[in-house]
């Protein structure tokens, strides 16, 4: 079954296949036409269902919240004495909340992935045709009209203009999970990530984990300037990281190559050095 690509609208928003859901697995390796996003990944690991439950809503609740409410309720009901084992439950209940919020901020902070870097001391710099498209999943902050949002190996292109500008083309499809939570109204269309050479502080291969099997990866650590949120949040520069996913290796070392094409012999000796922190 082939997927419809939409049309990118100024306000973000497009439609996607009915079809495509949260639970649709991504099919082998096949032969994709220029303009064809990846279907949705899969949820099939632990850190996938946390991933799910923090961005599906059941009204405007995120699924993890009303999880977190549901134990808290259970332990309160415990605690009353009306079952058995009474201060036991209840605090075996309430410790079940705890771990819960604690694993879901850390996975969050994580964007829900576990990327591993390995050194490619093979990949050779060389550049991307501008009308060359290689399609990925992407993990990091995107923006639309100013808009800004954390994203989990969302379908994407990356592409090179140019001018030199590295682009990654997202596209958020509206979904449901289990037919009673639904993806937030104002995310689904298309979202983007732009950055150029002089930006990159770092370029690193490696593997990635998310909803099954690792995927062959490149994290790009680079400086994006947030516009001002209020009078007393300006404008700020941070580091941020973008995770891009690959179908295949051999993907992932064209896009590699292509990111250190023009950004200097020293950007190669970075594939073998550890990650510097990240600012939030």
């Amino acid at each position: 079954m082939k997927h419809v690509t939409p049309t990118p609208s100024p306000n973000g928003r497009g439609e996607s296949p009915a079809y495509l859901g949260a639970s649709h697995t991504p099919p082998a390796r096949v032969q994709r036409a220029q303009t064809e996003f990846l279907p949705d990944p899969s949820l099939r690991s632990l850190r996938a269902t946390y991933f799910a439950l923090d961005r599906f809503q059941m009204g405007s609740l995120p699924l993890a919240r009303i999880v977190t409410l549901i134990l808290l309720a259970l332990s309160a009901f415990w605690a009353t004495g009306l079952l058995p084992a009474r201060w036991p439950g209840a605090s075996l209940i309430l410790l079940l909340a705890a771990v819960h919020i604690t694993y879901a901020t850390v996975q969050r902070r994580r964007d829900f992935v576990e990327f591993q870097a390995k050194s490619r001391t093979d990949v050779s710099a060389a550049s991307l045709a501008p009308e060359d498209k290689i399609p990925v999943y992407v993990t990091g902050l995107l923006s639309v009209e100013g808009r800004f949002r954390r994203f989990t190996f969302t379908p994407a292109f990356y592409r090179t203009f140019a001018t030199g500008e590295h682009a990654l083309l997202g596209l958020v499809r509206k979904r449901s999970l289990w037919n009673i939570a639904n993806w937030p109204e104002d995310e689904p269309g298309m979202w983007y990530a732009f950055v150029l050479p002089e930006q990159i502080r770092q370029v690193e291969a490696g593997d990635i984990s998310f909803g099954g099997k690792p995927l062959a990866a490149v994290s790009v650590a680079y400086s994006l300037t947030l516009p001002a949120k209020n009078r007393f949040r300006g404008e700020r520069t941070v580091t941020e990281t973008l995770f891009i996913a690959a179908e295949t290796r051999q993907d992932a070392d064209r896009i590699i190559a292509d990111l250190l094409n023009n950004t200097g012999d020293a950007k190669l000796s970075l594939l073998q050095t550890p990650a510097e922190p990240i600012a939030e």
